[in-house]
């Protein structure tokens, strides 16, 4: 229970922490994602490269301390959607975020700080989730790449050799 507590408790500040930095930098104005989309403000781009930066670091550390808990967290390695899935699933979400003036990451910030267009954008994400769901199958078939072979090198860090 108390490991349960101090994950729950962690979440919430980080994500309070993660909240503030959004409203002080801008980044919750919905005419922030269209920038970005636009190619005239990269507020949002800042973010990316900032969490991507993070994020290698973070699993570098883990791909050291637990090796093995590094690999099973590497799972998606061993299915790939294929290209028309991938890029039409992007182009949606693409155009949905320029609309909306939000997107899966910055929308839990946006209903905390209560943005006036959260609620809406919210509702959207659900119903156009809901249609990609209904439509997918006839829009892209059983576009599912097989499960790697054992033993198949399929990241970047194990074609090259190398440690992650």
């Amino acid at each position: 229970m108390s490991d349960v507590l101090l994950k729950g408790g962690a979440m919430i500040a980080l994500g309070a922490a993660e909240g503030y930095a959004f409203s002080q930098v801008g980044l919750l104005n919905p005419q922030a994602m269209g920038d970005q989309m636009l190619f005239q403000g990269f507020i949002i781009m800042k973010l990316f490269f900032a969490a991507v930066g993070c994020s290698m670091l973070f699993q570098s550390v883990m791909s050291w301390v637990s090796p093995k808990a590094f690999e099973k967290s590497r799972f998606y390695k061993n299915v790939s959607m294929g290209y028309p899935r991938a890029v039409g699933g992007c182009a949606l979400l693409g155009i949905g975020m320029t609309l909306a003036g939000s997107g899966p990451t910055l929308l839990p910030s946006q209903i905390g700080a209560s943005v006036g267009s959260a609620l809406p954008t919210l509702a959207g994400m659900f119903a156009g989730g809901a249609l990609f769901g209904a439509v997918e199958k006839s829009l892209f078939g059983e576009n599912v790449c097989p499960m790697a072979k054992p033993g198949e090198k399929t990241t970047l860090d194990q074609k090259a050799g190398t440690s992650y």
